[in-house]
């Protein structure tokens, strides 16, 4: 079976998160605060601070984009526990020093992301809402993107991508415009009366079908497809976008149908936008 390109992960892999170049700094400096804590005779901090540290790394793993939340709270923890520390006693060779500049630290390491969530609600309140357009219809319509990102569809063409003997689809890859082109496709699917209600999956990355019509949710599925077949036999139908995001993962979709014994495909209709499946259990 050929690789799937779909994500298993929600970004880097859980080795990248603990040893890679963009995550070993901020590691590193939990490490160093767990021997500065001891340093300055805050034991209980840090066991505290050891029994996180997993944690903190796997909420990083599950994070789209990886980017280290946690760096917040040590920022913030660690000076106050110094000062606490200080309390009634004198500094211990810099340790209090050296605690709190790990905090401040951890904070510089954090602060673009956290500028960045600061600033964007202030960017999004003065952008003007007529520039905009919803991004799952109007059932949703606080879930927006501007226009040209939202509306205005944009594909690539790199080549064939077979599917099975005798039908091939194009390899035909939707750059921009991801809600008009999905958006079209559930309009025209809940004319169906065959698929109304039922659960219809994308064979695409995402599937966000269920938010944009009457459609069921793929139960115990999520709106993002990692791989293999758990969550297929959920489905009703299986939507195959004649543009999808990502070509690979709309092949590897149907072949992982196609390989598991258990599942069936029967084409029941052909759009110049999808082609659609019955899935058969």
């Amino acid at each position: 079976m050929r690789e799937s390109g779909a994500r298993p992960y929600a970004t880097a892999p859980f080795g990248d998160i603990v040893l890679a170049p963009a995550f070993l700094p901020a590691n590193l400096l939990l490490l160093a605060s767990v021997l500065l804590l001891r340093r300055i005779d805050q034991t209980r901090s840090a066991l505290v601070l050891i029994v996180l540290a997993p944690g903190f790394l796997f909420i990083t793993f599950q994070n789209w984009g990886n980017d280290a939340l946690w760096l917040v709270a040590l920022g913030i923890a660690l000076p106050a526990t110094a000062q606490l520390a200080e309390m009634g006693r004198p500094a211990r060779g810099g340790g209090d020093a050296l605690t709190v500049a790990a905090g401040w630290l951890a904070l510089a390491l954090i602060a673009p992301v956290m500028v960045n969530l600061a600033v964007s609600p202030l960017r999004h309140f003065r952008l003007d809402r007529a520039q905009t357009a919803p991004l799952l219809g109007e059932a949703h319509p606080d879930f927006r993107a501007t226009r040209s990102v939202a509306d205005d569809i944009r594909v690539s063409l790199p080549g064939l991508d077979a599917l099975d003997s005798d039908a091939e689809l194009l390899a035909c890859q939707l750059t921009n415009g991801y809600a008009a082109a999905m958006g079209r496709i559930a309009e025209r699917l809940a004319e169906d009366p065959r698929v109304a209600g039922k659960a219809a999956l994308v064979a695409d990355s995402v599937s966000p079908l269920h938010l944009m019509g009457p459609f069921a949710p793929i139960r115990h599925g999520a709106v993002w497809y990692y791989g293999g077949t758990e969550t297929l036999r959920a489905a009703d139908f299986i939507v195959a976008p004649v543009c999808p995001t990502a070509p690979n993962v709309r092949a590897a979709m149907l072949e992982a149908i196609r390989d598991d014994p258990a599942l069936s495909l029967t084409e029941i209709d052909r759009t110049d936008d999808y082609v659609l499946y019955a899935l058969g259990r």
